[in-house]
Protein backbone atom coordinates (compact mmCIF):
# COMPACT_ATOMS: atom_id res chain seq x y z
CA UNK A 1 0.00 0.00 0.00
CA UNK A 2 1.24 3.54 -0.87
CA UNK A 3 4.44 2.91 -2.82
CA UNK A 4 4.47 6.26 -4.62
CA UNK A 5 3.29 9.85 -4.44
CA UNK A 6 2.59 12.16 -1.53
CA UNK A 7 1.01 9.37 0.54
CA UNK A 8 4.22 7.31 0.18
CA UNK A 9 4.49 4.98 3.21
CA UNK A 10 2.24 7.27 5.28
CA UNK A 11 0.60 5.75 8.36
CA UNK A 12 -2.80 7.14 7.37
CA UNK A 13 -2.69 5.26 4.06
CA UNK A 14 -2.58 1.97 5.99
CA UNK A 15 -5.30 2.84 8.50
CA UNK A 16 -7.49 4.30 5.75
CA UNK A 17 -7.02 1.15 3.67
CA UNK A 18 -7.89 -1.06 6.64
CA UNK A 19 -11.05 0.95 7.32
CA UNK A 20 -12.10 0.85 3.65
CA UNK A 21 -11.65 -2.93 3.52
CA UNK A 22 -13.68 -3.46 6.70
CA UNK A 23 -16.43 -1.00 5.69
CA UNK A 24 -16.74 -2.69 2.28
CA UNK A 25 -17.94 -5.85 4.02
CA UNK A 26 -21.15 -4.08 4.95
CA UNK A 27 -22.34 -3.65 1.37
CA UNK A 28 -25.33 -5.78 0.36
CA UNK A 29 -24.40 -8.88 -1.56
CA UNK A 30 -20.89 -9.25 -0.10
CA UNK A 31 -20.16 -12.97 -0.06
CA UNK A 32 -18.57 -14.73 2.90
CA UNK A 33 -15.47 -15.46 0.79
CA UNK A 34 -15.12 -11.80 -0.17
CA UNK A 35 -15.62 -10.73 3.43
CA UNK A 36 -12.76 -13.01 4.51
CA UNK A 37 -10.61 -11.51 1.76
CA UNK A 38 -11.39 -7.95 2.89
CA UNK A 39 -10.64 -8.92 6.48
CA UNK A 40 -7.30 -10.28 5.29
CA UNK A 41 -6.52 -6.92 3.68
CA UNK A 42 -7.45 -5.02 6.84
CA UNK A 43 -5.46 -7.30 9.13
CA UNK A 44 -2.24 -7.06 7.10
CA UNK A 45 -2.49 -3.28 6.91
CA UNK A 46 -2.96 -3.07 10.68
CA UNK A 47 -0.05 -5.44 11.29
CA UNK A 48 2.26 -3.23 9.22
CA UNK A 49 0.96 -0.13 10.98
CA UNK A 50 1.83 -1.79 14.30
CA UNK A 51 5.24 -3.06 13.18
CA UNK A 52 6.70 0.03 11.46
CA UNK A 53 4.64 3.02 12.63
CA UNK A 54 3.82 2.49 16.32
CA UNK A 55 5.98 4.36 18.81
CA UNK A 56 7.41 7.79 19.56
CA UNK A 57 6.22 10.57 21.82
CA UNK A 58 2.96 10.95 19.87
CA UNK A 59 2.32 7.19 19.74
CA UNK A 60 2.66 6.92 15.98
CA UNK A 61 5.41 7.70 13.45
CA UNK A 62 3.96 9.14 10.26
CA UNK A 63 6.61 7.38 8.10
CA UNK A 64 8.75 4.32 9.02
CA UNK A 65 12.09 6.15 8.66
CA UNK A 66 11.31 8.17 11.79
CA UNK A 67 11.97 5.05 13.84
CA UNK A 68 15.65 5.18 12.93
CA UNK A 69 16.38 8.93 12.94
CA UNK A 70 13.44 11.15 13.77
CA UNK A 71 15.17 14.51 13.36
CA UNK A 72 16.58 13.58 9.97
CA UNK A 73 13.40 11.92 8.68
CA UNK A 74 10.76 14.31 9.98
CA UNK A 75 10.48 16.02 6.57
CA UNK A 76 10.49 12.81 4.53
CA UNK A 77 6.73 13.12 4.02
CA UNK A 78 6.97 16.59 2.48
CA UNK A 79 5.57 19.98 3.43
CA UNK A 80 2.85 19.85 6.06
CA UNK A 81 4.00 16.46 7.34
CA UNK A 82 3.57 16.10 11.07
CA UNK A 83 1.78 14.34 13.88
CA UNK A 84 -1.19 16.73 13.88
CA UNK A 85 -2.28 16.40 10.22
CA UNK A 86 -1.04 12.94 9.20
CA UNK A 87 -0.80 11.20 12.57
CA UNK A 88 -4.24 12.57 13.39
CA UNK A 89 -5.62 11.32 10.09
CA UNK A 90 -4.26 7.85 10.82
CA UNK A 91 -5.92 7.84 14.26
CA UNK A 92 -9.20 9.09 12.79
CA UNK A 93 -9.39 6.09 10.45
CA UNK A 94 -8.52 3.75 13.34
CA UNK A 95 -11.40 5.20 15.37
CA UNK A 96 -13.75 4.71 12.42
CA UNK A 97 -12.48 1.16 12.04
CA UNK A 98 -13.14 0.47 15.73
CA UNK A 99 -16.71 1.69 15.28
CA UNK A 100 -17.20 -1.05 12.68
CA UNK A 101 -16.90 -3.62 15.46
CA UNK A 102 -15.06 -6.92 15.64
CA UNK A 103 -15.75 -9.95 13.43
CA UNK A 104 -15.82 -13.04 15.60
CA UNK A 105 -15.38 -16.55 14.30
CA UNK A 106 -14.30 -15.43 10.81
CA UNK A 107 -11.02 -16.63 9.37
CA UNK A 108 -9.11 -14.13 7.24
CA UNK A 109 -8.28 -15.20 3.70
CA UNK A 110 -4.76 -15.25 2.26
CA UNK A 111 -3.65 -12.34 0.07
CA UNK A 112 -2.66 -12.46 -3.58
CA UNK A 113 0.97 -11.80 -2.68
CA UNK A 114 1.08 -14.82 -0.35
CA UNK A 115 1.74 -16.99 -3.39
CA UNK A 116 3.61 -16.65 -6.69
CA UNK A 117 2.03 -14.56 -9.40
CA UNK A 118 1.81 -11.09 -10.95
CA UNK A 119 -0.93 -8.45 -11.13
CA UNK A 120 -1.25 -5.35 -13.33
CA UNK A 121 -3.21 -2.47 -11.84
CA UNK A 122 -4.54 0.85 -13.18
CA UNK A 123 -3.56 2.79 -16.30
CA UNK A 124 -1.85 6.02 -17.36
CA UNK A 125 -0.05 7.67 -14.45
CA UNK A 126 -1.70 5.11 -12.15
CA UNK A 127 -0.25 2.09 -13.99
CA UNK A 128 1.43 -0.37 -11.59
CA UNK A 129 2.37 -4.02 -11.49
CA UNK A 130 3.42 -6.32 -8.67
CA UNK A 131 4.98 -9.78 -8.68
CA UNK A 132 5.76 -12.43 -6.08
CA UNK A 133 8.36 -15.00 -7.14
CA UNK A 134 9.42 -17.27 -4.30
CA UNK A 135 11.09 -15.13 -1.66
CA UNK A 136 11.10 -11.98 -3.82
CA UNK A 137 8.33 -9.38 -4.13
CA UNK A 138 8.54 -6.29 -6.30
CA UNK A 139 6.40 -3.35 -7.43
CA UNK A 140 6.80 -1.37 -10.66
CA UNK A 141 5.28 1.97 -11.61
CA UNK A 142 4.68 2.54 -15.31
CA UNK A 143 5.46 6.26 -15.68
CA UNK A 144 6.44 9.29 -13.69
CA UNK A 145 4.21 12.30 -13.09
CA UNK A 146 4.33 15.01 -15.75
CA UNK A 147 3.25 17.68 -13.28
CA UNK A 148 5.58 16.56 -10.45
CA UNK A 149 8.80 15.81 -12.28
CA UNK A 150 10.71 17.51 -9.46
CA UNK A 151 9.49 14.94 -6.91
CA UNK A 152 11.09 11.49 -7.08
CA UNK A 153 8.25 10.05 -4.98
CA UNK A 154 6.23 10.20 -8.23
CA UNK A 155 8.98 8.53 -10.28
CA UNK A 156 8.56 5.40 -12.41
CA UNK A 157 10.31 2.03 -12.61
CA UNK A 158 11.20 -0.33 -9.77
CA UNK A 159 9.67 1.38 -6.72
CA UNK A 160 9.75 -1.50 -4.20
CA UNK A 161 11.81 -4.67 -3.85
CA UNK A 162 11.54 -7.04 -0.88
CA UNK A 163 13.28 -10.29 0.04
CA UNK A 164 11.92 -12.84 2.51
CA UNK A 165 14.91 -13.80 4.64
CA UNK A 166 15.23 -15.38 8.08
CA UNK A 167 11.46 -15.43 8.53
CA UNK A 168 10.84 -11.77 7.71
CA UNK A 169 10.55 -9.43 4.73
CA UNK A 170 13.22 -6.78 4.29
CA UNK A 171 13.57 -3.93 1.82
CA UNK A 172 16.45 -4.32 -0.62
CA UNK A 173 15.81 -0.78 -1.84
CA UNK A 174 14.25 2.21 -0.07
CA UNK A 175 11.17 3.98 -1.38
CA UNK A 176 12.05 6.80 -3.74
CA UNK A 177 13.52 9.69 -1.73
CA UNK A 178 11.95 13.13 -1.52
CA UNK A 179 15.07 14.96 -0.36
CA UNK A 180 17.26 16.55 -1.48
CA UNK A 181 15.14 17.87 -4.35
CA UNK A 182 17.14 18.20 -7.59
CA UNK A 183 14.71 19.75 -10.10
CA UNK A 184 13.32 17.59 -12.92
CA UNK A 185 14.84 14.21 -12.14
CA UNK A 186 14.26 10.49 -12.70
CA UNK A 187 15.90 7.22 -11.79
CA UNK A 188 15.66 6.13 -15.39
CA UNK A 189 16.42 4.73 -17.73
CA UNK A 190 17.01 8.16 -19.26
CA UNK A 191 18.73 9.31 -22.44
CA UNK A 192 20.88 12.47 -22.53
CA UNK A 193 21.04 14.11 -25.94
CA UNK A 194 21.32 17.64 -27.39
CA UNK A 195 21.36 19.21 -23.94
CA UNK A 196 18.05 17.57 -22.97
CA UNK A 197 16.91 14.47 -21.14
CA UNK A 198 14.32 11.88 -22.24
CA UNK A 199 12.79 9.45 -19.73
CA UNK A 200 11.13 6.09 -20.36
CA UNK A 201 7.36 5.92 -19.80
CA UNK A 202 5.26 2.75 -20.10
CA UNK A 203 1.89 2.50 -21.84
CA UNK A 204 1.28 -1.02 -20.53
CA UNK A 205 2.95 -3.72 -18.45
CA UNK A 206 2.95 -7.36 -19.48
CA UNK A 207 3.13 -10.38 -17.20
CA UNK A 208 5.74 -12.85 -18.47
CA UNK A 209 5.58 -15.62 -15.85
CA UNK A 210 9.01 -16.62 -14.56
CA UNK A 211 10.58 -14.05 -16.89
CA UNK A 212 9.02 -11.29 -14.82
CA UNK A 213 7.37 -8.06 -15.94
CA UNK A 214 7.83 -6.13 -19.18
CA UNK A 215 6.95 -2.43 -19.32
CA UNK A 216 6.28 -1.36 -22.93
CA UNK A 217 6.22 2.26 -24.01
CA UNK A 218 8.63 4.92 -25.23
CA UNK A 219 10.79 7.89 -24.29
CA UNK A 220 9.45 11.38 -23.67
CA UNK A 221 11.15 14.66 -22.79
CA UNK A 222 11.90 15.17 -19.10
CA UNK A 223 13.68 18.47 -19.61
CA UNK A 224 14.95 20.40 -22.62
CA UNK A 225 14.51 19.12 -26.17
CA UNK A 226 16.43 15.87 -26.41
CA UNK A 227 14.96 14.96 -29.80
CA UNK A 228 14.35 11.32 -28.85
CA UNK A 229 11.25 9.56 -30.13
CA UNK A 230 11.30 5.78 -30.07
CA UNK A 231 9.42 2.76 -28.78
CA UNK A 232 11.17 0.83 -26.03
CA UNK A 233 10.71 -1.56 -23.15
CA UNK A 234 12.05 -2.12 -19.65
CA UNK A 235 12.16 -5.61 -18.13
CA UNK A 236 12.14 -6.75 -14.51
CA UNK A 237 13.20 -10.37 -14.01
CA UNK A 238 12.98 -11.83 -10.47
CA UNK A 239 16.10 -13.62 -9.23
CA UNK A 240 16.62 -15.72 -6.12
CA UNK A 241 18.46 -12.79 -4.55
CA UNK A 242 16.47 -9.85 -5.97
CA UNK A 243 15.78 -8.62 -9.49
CA UNK A 244 17.46 -7.87 -12.81
CA UNK A 245 16.37 -4.69 -14.59
CA UNK A 246 17.23 -4.36 -18.29
CA UNK A 247 16.67 -1.90 -21.15
CA UNK A 248 18.04 -1.34 -24.65
CA UNK A 249 20.51 1.32 -25.75
CA UNK A 250 21.48 2.41 -29.26
CA UNK A 251 24.85 3.46 -30.57
CA UNK A 252 25.52 7.07 -29.67
CA UNK A 253 23.12 7.16 -26.72
CA UNK A 254 24.27 8.40 -23.35
CA UNK A 255 22.16 6.25 -21.08
CA UNK A 256 21.75 6.69 -17.36
CA UNK A 257 20.11 4.64 -14.62
CA UNK A 258 20.04 5.22 -10.86
CA UNK A 259 19.70 2.64 -8.12
CA UNK A 260 18.81 3.75 -4.58
CA UNK A 261 20.18 1.70 -1.68
CA UNK A 262 19.89 1.83 2.12
CA UNK A 263 22.92 3.74 3.40
CA UNK A 264 23.26 3.45 7.20
CA UNK A 265 26.08 5.64 8.52
CA UNK A 266 26.95 6.71 4.94
CA UNK A 267 28.64 3.33 4.53
CA UNK A 268 27.88 2.64 0.86
CA UNK A 269 30.89 2.18 -1.42
CA UNK A 270 31.77 1.11 -4.98
CA UNK A 271 34.61 -1.24 -5.90
CA UNK A 272 35.44 -2.72 -9.31
CA UNK A 273 32.11 -1.49 -10.70
CA UNK A 274 30.04 -3.09 -7.90
CA UNK A 275 28.06 -0.96 -5.43
CA UNK A 276 27.39 -2.31 -1.92
CA UNK A 277 25.40 -0.56 0.78
CA UNK A 278 23.11 -1.58 3.63
CA UNK A 279 23.17 -5.27 2.68
CA UNK A 280 22.26 -4.64 -0.99
CA UNK A 281 24.55 -5.11 -3.98
CA UNK A 282 24.19 -3.57 -7.46
CA UNK A 283 26.05 -4.99 -10.47
CA UNK A 284 25.59 -3.69 -14.03
CA UNK A 285 26.55 -5.11 -17.41
CA UNK A 286 28.33 -3.66 -19.28
CA UNK A 287 30.36 -2.04 -16.55
CA UNK A 288 29.13 1.53 -16.07
CA UNK A 289 30.69 4.78 -15.09
CA UNK A 290 29.61 5.32 -11.48
CA UNK A 291 28.82 8.37 -9.41
CA UNK A 292 27.68 7.96 -5.81
CA UNK A 293 25.79 10.55 -3.78
CA UNK A 294 24.94 10.13 -0.10
CA UNK A 295 22.56 11.95 2.25
CA UNK A 296 19.29 11.27 0.44
CA UNK A 297 16.24 10.84 2.70
CA UNK A 298 13.41 8.37 2.10
CA UNK A 299 10.16 7.65 3.91
CA UNK A 300 11.50 4.17 4.74
CA UNK A 301 15.19 4.93 5.33
CA UNK A 302 16.73 8.03 6.93
CA UNK A 303 19.92 7.62 4.90
CA UNK A 304 19.90 6.61 1.25
CA UNK A 305 22.68 6.19 -1.32
CA UNK A 306 22.10 7.02 -4.97
CA UNK A 307 24.26 5.04 -7.40
CA UNK A 308 24.08 6.86 -10.73
CA UNK A 309 25.28 4.63 -13.58
CA UNK A 310 25.97 5.82 -17.13
CA UNK A 311 26.93 4.22 -20.44
CA UNK A 312 27.89 5.49 -23.89
CA UNK A 313 27.71 2.35 -26.08
CA UNK A 314 29.33 2.21 -29.50
CA UNK A 315 26.79 -0.34 -30.75
CA UNK A 316 23.22 -1.30 -29.91
CA UNK A 317 22.94 -3.58 -26.92
CA UNK A 318 20.83 -4.43 -23.89
CA UNK A 319 21.99 -3.05 -20.54
CA UNK A 320 21.23 -4.99 -17.36
CA UNK A 321 21.34 -3.92 -13.72
CA UNK A 322 21.15 -6.61 -11.03
CA UNK A 323 19.93 -5.52 -7.59
CA UNK A 324 20.37 -8.25 -4.99
CA UNK A 325 21.04 -9.03 -1.36
CA UNK A 326 24.77 -9.20 -0.68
Amino acid sequence: VAWAGRQLEQAWALSGFAYAARAAEGYDGTSAARARRYDGFALRALERLRDVHAGGDAGIFTVPAQHGDFDRSRLAGGEGDGFAPYGGLALMFLNMLADEGARHGQRQAALRSDEDGASVLGHGQSLYATQRAGDVWLAVRGRNSVTRADDLRYDAGLVALKLHQDGAWRDLIPRRPLLPARGNDAAGPVIHRDGGVAVFAADRIRRRGSRGLQAVGGYRALRGRPGVSRRADERFKPLDCGVQVSFRARAGDRMEYSAFLPDPENGGRAHDGVVRSGGTEVVASPRPRLRLSHDWISATHPRVLRARMSWHPKSARRISVRICAE
